[in-house]
């Protein structure tokens, strides 16, 4: 996934922006949601965006709103096609089979760098104690991927291929960005969970003294609920204001969306060990990325101190990043750093179905969702980012790329 900005490609868009504003903060909760809504719109339309075909903005669509890509460049995310995929507990995934059997294909690997290799298809999770995370945004349901306006769109259509992900990945615990759990605009967690049940999800809900009463998982975990026990569980929100729920003020312009950290800490009943998972969506309009870096290093230090920590999201930070350097201990001058797991790994991979995917070139350099590791030695065998593709059309079901990794770590 490319960098995040005025031209990001399913938005098309200068800039789409929350501003809490003085009115709408002074109605009553039950007012100030619809209010909202009205003024997303708004915003959306002097911004020239169009909301999907048949959609409409609404007050729960803050939870999933992000803003454009500055480089312009264009970005997408993978999926799979299977027949039956299998999920965790060995039961198969509906809708499966939903990539179009196009007969053989050349499947020579696209260009890539060195020390990646090409697949044509995912290998199981490792066996415990290692565990498989995934980090995934997933493209917010009332979006257009402005750069590929024939593609499916709707939620609806995108959830099968969604579910396929997870299920070919198979992950032990994932951070999601960009999902709705509002009557409004769709419970979008229990549908990626409802499947079998194998997955217990972490995300903000509302509290009554709250300045908005929406649930707010732009920033959620799905942990496998056979293998993990949920011990303890918060969050801090990216603003001036960490435990102020909704704040905002990282943004120079002052208009951003909320932005948070979500994080859980896991008994993992199998390799009897406990570690901390934690998953985030920084802002994309800076210097929100270069703010929000520290106080995620500051917030999450003691939690590392404690346990393993892995730590993966939508960061909207390229390598060449300020906020991407913080994390890593490149600048800033704090006394410990993340790591990058993508350095660590052992196998390097792009998975696809299809010679040319529609991402390709890859480029590390253009990574601006990581996962990002602390708190222990850890060990990577496989890294791979997912660019299988769906449908009629052969296309990703978001615009970011799906990315696992296989880890391990002693204390």
């Amino acid at each position: 996934m490319h960098e995040d900005g005025c031209s990001r490609t399913r938005r098309g868009r200068a800039t789409v922006v929350l501003r809490r504003s003085v009115a709408a903060m002074a109605l009553r909760r039950s007012v100030a949601a619809a209010a909202l809504g009205c003024t997303l719109a708004a915003i959306a339309i002097a911004c020239g965006e169009s909301p999907a075909a048949g959609t409409y903005f609404k007050a729960s669509d803050v939870a999933l709103a992000d803003a454009a890509n500055v480089d312009g460049s264009p970005s997408a995310d993978g999926a799979a096609r299977g027949d039956g995929a299998v999920l965790g507990d060995g039961s198969v995934a509906p809708d499966a089979a939903v990539a179009p059997d196009a007969g053989p294909v050349d499947l020579g690997a696209p260009p890539l760098p060195a020390g990646v290799v090409f697949a044509t298809v995912t290998p199981p999770a490792p066996a415990a104690p290692a565990l498989r995370v995934t980090t995934y945004n997933v493209m917010c349901s009332f979006c257009v991927n402005s750069s590929h306006k024939d593609w499916q769109q709707k939620w609806s259509e995108r959830l099968p291929w969604l579910l396929e992900i997870l299920a070919r990945e198979n992950p032990d615990v994932a951070g999601l960005q960009e999902l709705s759990d509002n009557e409004a605009s769709g419970k979008e967690i229990a549908d990626l969970t409802a499947t079998a049940g194998v997955y217990g999800a972490v995300s903000y809900k509302h509290k009554a003294d709250d300045d908005l009463e929406i649930d707010y998982p732009d920033a959620a975990i799905l942990y496998r609920k056979s293998r993990f026990a949920l011990l303890e569980s918060g969050q801090f929100w990216l603003s001036p204001q960490p435990d102020k729920a909704f704040s905002i003020g990282f943004a120079k312009s002052g208009a951003q969306f909320p932005r948070l950290v979500v994080w859980a800490l896991l008994d993992d009943k199998v390799a009897k060990r406990k570690f901390y998972f934690a998953t985030t969506h920084f802002d994309n309009n800076p210097p929100s990325q270069e703010l929000s870096a520290p106080l995620a290093l500051d917030r999450l230090h003691p939690l590392a101190q404690k346990h393993p920590l892995v730590f993966v999201g939508d960061y909207n930070a390229k390598p060449d990043n300020k906020a991407y350097a913080i994390l890593t201990g490149k600048e800033g001058g704090k006394p410990w750093k993340f790591q990058n797991v993508v350095d660590l790994a052992t196998v390097r991979a792009v998975e696809s179905n299809v010679a040319a995917p529609p991402a390709a070139p890859f480029a590390f350099a253009d990574r601006i969702d990581h996962i990002f590791v602390a708190g222990a030695t850890f060990s990577v065998g496989r890294w791979a980012i997912d660019w299988f593709v769906y449908g009629a059309k052969n296309q990703f079901p978001s615009d970011h790329e799906s990315i696992y990794a296989d880890v391990d770590w002693v204390p």
